[in-house]
């Protein structure tokens, strides 16, 4: 197995010679561990963090990203280091999303779905750079959970119910009633 390759295309700006959109960055994801499937990835609003789920329990943060794209730099591989910010062979990483700063709260947080847990990381401000915390012990399979991001919290969907998780833990829960259909 390979490991995955990164690309960031400029899709506003189209090629005239190729008639398709521009490469901007093109690089390996990687890791120490070996090559593993990317099984989710985010970008933040203003392009400052991108952050890559692995299949095997491993997120690494880009920061910066921003800065390294837009520099000047003709370099295809010109991307920031990557900071390893879980691992977690047990837990394949099953959904990402930042929660952007609001005037009350100017950090930036990374939520971070596994099987098992979802998980708050404060990529921002001061006081980031730790540990994830479990913020809800009711993770999601894979494509389960997506950020809303009006209110911005992450939405968890499970057999049971649908969870709505913030970085100081569960909110809103709503259960289903009826039967199962799977197909």
């Amino acid at each position: 197995m390979r490991h995955p390759i990164l690309k960031i295309w400029d899709l506003e700006t189209i090629d005239k010679k190729s008639d398709s959109p521009i490469l901007l960055r093109s690089t390996k994801i990687p890791h120490s561990a070996g090559p593993h499937p990317v099984s989710t990835v985010t970008l933040s609003n203003a392009l400052t963090y991108l952050a890559v789920g692995l299949a095997n329990g491993t997120v690494l943060l880009y920061r910066q990203l921003d800065q390294s794209i837009f520099s000047g730099s003709t370099s295809l591989t010109a991307l920031p280091k990557p900071r390893v910010v879980r691992e977690s062979p047990t837990e394949p990483v099953t959904g990402l999303g930042f929660k952007e700063p609001t005037e009350e709260n100017p950090n930036v947080y990374l939520f971070i779905v596994t099987t098992n847990n979802v998980l708050s990381y404060q990529a921002s401000g001061k006081g980031s750079g730790g540990t994830p915390a479990v913020v809800d012990q009711v993770g999601a399979g894979l494509g389960c959970a997506t950020l809303n991001w009006r209110s911005k919290e992450m939405i968890v969907a499970r057999d049971e119910a649908v969870y709505v998780v913030g970085t100081d833990g569960r909110g809103a829960c709503y259960a289903y009633e009826g039967e199962i259909r799977r197909q």
